[in-house]
């Protein structure tokens, strides 16, 4: 497997994991905007089991469409890298835009 083929399978992992963790967010706040006034509006955020959630889904597909598509495991790893590093920056950049619109 060459270097670009690698590339490829860690950008597709980088962009399911930021739309897993955008996914995530956007559920979330939308389940805060239904809740407000009400006795759930004091609740804690649940994106983090959305998330969570999501990422498990979106990395057992992925690996399993990876491994399936090219019979091997190296391309499901770096597929799998690749959907966590987006999943993470998904979930920083959600974190960040929490704390600046909570202010």
């Amino acid at each position: 497997m060459d270097p670009s083929t690698n590339l490829i399978f860690f950008l597709a992992g980088i962009i399911i994991g930021l739309l897993v963790a955008l996914v995530g967010g956007v559920v979330e706040y939308r389940a805060s905007l239904r809740a407000k006034g009400t006795v759930e509006s004091n609740r804690l955020p649940g994106c983090l089991l959305y998330a969570v959630a999501g990422l498990a889904l979106g990395g057992i597909v992925s690996v399993a469409a990876s491994f399936f598509l090219t019979g091997g495991i190296k391309p499901a790893l770096v597929l799998g890298a690749g959907l966590l590093s987006g999943f993470y920056a998904g979930f920083i950049i959600l974190f960040v835009l929490w704390l600046v619109l909570k202010r």
